[in-house]
């Protein structure tokens, strides 16, 4: 409940990233309010930490656009990813629910 994580302010950005997000076929943002000082809570607190070693890594943004450019580039990453893993995943799956499968007719 930190005031930057509740202003509307950042309020107002979420919901209209989420409107581009939706339109451009992003991913969006799903904001579920936690109790104070529980990041054990969080299950994006390591991808948060992960995502600041690989997009900040010892660089430096000029202005506040080219940090939110990068990180939604290393999220559009993040997801196309994980998508390609699921792929693979049920490609394999496949094969193996066609022969449990049994006809009743």
């Amino acid at each position: 409940k930190a005031s930057w994580h509740t202003s509307r302010r950042t309020q107002d950005w979420i919901r209209a990233y989420n409107l581009r997000a939706k339109q451009e076929n992003l991913t969006r943002l799903i904001v579920c309010q936690l109790p104070t000082r529980s990041p054990w809570l969080m299950p994006l607190e390591p991808i948060f930490g992960w995502t600041k070693h690989q997009v900040l890594g010892g660089r430096l943004f000029q202005t506040v656009a080219q940090l939110q450019t990068a990180v939604e580039r290393y999220f559009q990453q993040r997801v196309a990813q994980a998508k390609e893993r699921r792929d693979q995943a049920l490609a394999k799956a496949k094969p193996a629910i066609a022969q449990k499968s049994v006809s009743v007719l």
